[in-house]
C-alpha cells in the first residue's frame, strides 16, 4: 500500500470515529431533552431552551343558582370593551378610567389584582351613566362587576333570572301588547335564558349572555307594570320537550308560514321536532312552498285568516337598481365568507367551492336554487360580470342582497328604510329590464325576522282572539310541556 493510499485510509477511519462520537452525543442529548415545543406548527430550532407547554384555560361549568350573568356591550352594541365607565350608586359616583397600563377609579390608581370590582345595588339601582340605551342610562338591579383589561373595561351584571326577565320582556315585546301574549313572551324568554345558562358565552368573565340581539335584548327599555305582571304570573315556567328544555326561538312577524331550524347553517330540524313549519292561522297545517310557483301564489294570496295579516310587515316590496345592489353585495362578500365560508361558494377549476371572493362585478342575473321549509330562501346563485357565486342560508342571502337606505313599501301603505338585512328570507326577486338592459330588481316578500318558532305579532293577535298563553305556546312549539324550572335543576 503506497503512502498516499495509507493516508486516505487513515482519514476515512478518523471520519468514521468522529461521526460515531457525534451520533452518540446527539442521541444522549435527545434522550434527556423535554418534549419538542411547537409554535404555530413549526418545529423548535436546535439549541433553543425547552418551553413549558401552555395548557388551554379550562372553562368552568355553570351551576344554576337562580342568577344570570349578563355582559353589557358598549353604545350601539358595537363591542364589549368600554373606554371609560361612570356608575351612579345613590349619591356616590364611580368613574373608571385607563391611562396606558394604569387603571383609576375616582383618580385612585388600581392594579390588575384589584379587579374585578363588584358593586352591589342597594335601595337604588346602579345607573351606568356612561352607557346609552333607548331607555336612557340603564339602571341595574343585582350587582355589577367591572373588569380591567388591556383593551378597556368589561361590565357584567349579575341578577336573579326573574328580575332579568322584567327588563327583557318589554325590550323584546311592547308592554302595550295583550297580557296573554306578554305571558307567552315571558315563558319564551325564560326558556331561552335557561338554555343559555348551561354555558358561558364569555367564559373569561363568566357571563352567560350579553344584552344585545345576539341573545335577548336586555335593559333597552325599562320595566313596565304590564310586562312585570306577565313575568310574575308565569314565574319559573319554561317549555320542555320529552323532559328537556327547548330552543325557544321567536321573531317579530310571519309572512303567513313559519320554518324550521334548517334555516341556519348548523341547524338540524331532526334535533328540534317541536319547531315545525306551519301555516300561521287556525289550521296550523304545513304547506309545501318549496317551488317558485307555490311560493308566489301564497305570497300573492295574502291570506287574511293569518294571525299576522293585520301587521304592516306581513307584506312588503322594494326596488333597487343593479349598480347599487352590486355595490352592497360586493361590500359584504368577504365579511360573510369569513363568518360562514362553507356557505359562500364560487367557481374554481370548473366547480363551485368554498374560496375567498371579493367581488362579482356587476350583477347580471340572480337565480333561486332552493327554498326551504315554509318557503324560506336557502340557496341562490348570483352571476356577475366577473364571477358567479352561490349563497346559502337565509341570513347570508338577506345580508348580501340588502337594500340599505332604499325605500321599502309596507302592506298598510306606509314606508320604511331598508337596513343591513332584508326584512326576511321569504321573498321573490324579479329583474327589471328596459330595451333588454337590466336596470334593477323588484323584491317582493313578507314577514320580519327569521321565521322560526313564535311570531310575536301572531301571538298578540291570538291573545286578542281569546287564546291563553299556554295555547299560544303550544301552537308555535309543537308537543311541548310547561315545566317548573326548579324541576330541571
Amino acid at each position: 500500500m503506497n503512502q498516499e493510499m495509507r493516508q486516505k485510509l487513515i482519514w476515512l477511519l478518523g471520519g468514521i470515529v468522529l461521526l460515531g462520537i457525534l451520533l452518540l452525543v446527539g442521541n444522549d442529548r435527545a434522550g434527556k431533552r423535554e418534549e419538542p415545543q411547537e409554535e404555530q406548527g413549526q418545529e423548535a430550532q436546535p439549541g433553543e431552551p425547552p418551553q413549558a407547554q401552555v395548557e388551554p384555560k379550562p372553562i368552568p361549568v355553570p351551576e344554576f343558582n337562580g342568577n344570570i350573568r349578563v355582559l353589557l356591550k358598549t353604545n350601539q352594541y358595537e363591542g364589549i370593551f368600554h373606554e371609560a365607565v361612570e356608575i351612579l350608586d345613590g349619591e356616590k359616583t364611580f368613574r373608571f378610567q385607563r391611562e396606558g397600563d394604569t387603571y383609576y377609579v375616582n383618580e385612585e390608581a388600581l392594579g390588575e389584582e384589584d379587579f374585578p370590582i363588584r358593586l352591589e345595588a342597594g335601595e337604588s339601582r346602579l345607573t351606568v351613566a356612561s352607557l346609552e340605551r333607548a331607555c336612557g342610562n340603564p339602571a341595574l338591579e343585582g350587582s355589577l362587576e367591572i373588569y380591567g383589561t388591556g383593551e378597556g373595561f368589561v361590565l357584567v351584571n349579575e341578577l336573579p333570572l326573574e328580575c332579568y326577565l322584567k327588563y327583557v320582556v318589554p325590550s323584546e315585546m311592547p308592554a302595550s301588547y295583550e297580557l296573554e301574549a306578554l305571558k307567552a313572551q315571558a315563558v319564551c324568554a325564560r326558556t331561552y335564558a335557561c338554555m343559555q345558562m348551561a354555558t358561558y358565552a364569555y367564559p373569561d368573565y363568566l357571563a352567560h349572555v350579553d344584552d344585545s340581539v345576539s341573545y335577548q335584548v336586555y335593559q333597552n327599555l325599562d320595566a313596565a307594570d304590564r310586562s312585570n305582571q306577565a313575568v310574575a304570573e308565569t314565574e319559573g315556567q319554561v317549555m320542555t320537550y320529552e323532559g328537556q328544555i327547548i330552543h325557544a326561538y321567536y321573531f317579530s312577524t310571519s309572512w303567513g308560514h313559519t320554518s324550521n331550524e334548517n334555516v341556519w347553517w348548523e341547524g338540524d330540524s331532526s334535533q328540534t321536532p317541536y319547531l315545525l313549519e306551519k301555516n300561521v292561522n287556525s289550521s296550523g297545517e304545513s304547506l309545501d312552498l318549496s317551488t317558485e310557483e307555490a311560493f308566489e301564489a301564497f305570497l300573492d294570496a295574502a291570506d287574511d285568516t293569518c294571525y299576522d295579516s293585520g301587521i304592516r310587515w306581513y307584506r312588503w316590496q322594494t326596488y333597487i337598481d343593479v349598480d347599487t345592489l352590486s355595490e352592497h353585495l360586493n361590500a359584504e362578500l368577504m365579511t360573510r365568507y369569513k363568518a360562514n365560508p362553507e356557505a359562500i361558494l364560487n367557481i374554481r377549476a370548473g366547480k363551485f367551492v368554498s374560496a375567498p371572493v371579493t367581488s362579482v362585478g356587476t350583477i347580471e342575473e340572480i337565480t333561486v336554487l332552493e327554498r326551504g321549509a315554509g318557503g324560506v330562501l336557502q340557496k341562490i346563485q348570483v352571476k356577475g360580470s366577473r364571477r358567479t357565486v352561490q349563497i346559502m342560508t337565509e341570513y347570508n342571502i338577506r345580508a348580501l342582497l340588502n337594500v340599505n337606505g332604499e325605500t321599502i313599501h309596507l302592506g298598510d301603505g306606509s314606508e320604511s328604510k331598508g337596513g343591513a338585512l332584508l326584512p326576511s328570507g321569504y321573498f321573490a326577486i324579479h329583474p327589471e329590464y328596459e330595451d333588454e338592459k337590466l336596470l334593477g330588481f323588484t323584491i317582493k316578500g313578507g314577514g320580519l325576522g327569521h321565521g322560526v318558532g313564535m311570531s310575536q305579532n301572531g301571538a298578540n293577535q291570538m291573545a286578542r282572539e281569546g287564546k291563553s298563553f299556554e295555547e299560544i305556546l303550544k301552537f308555535f312549539y309543537t308537543g311541548v310541556d310547561l315545566t317548573g324550572v326548579s324541576a330541571l335543576y
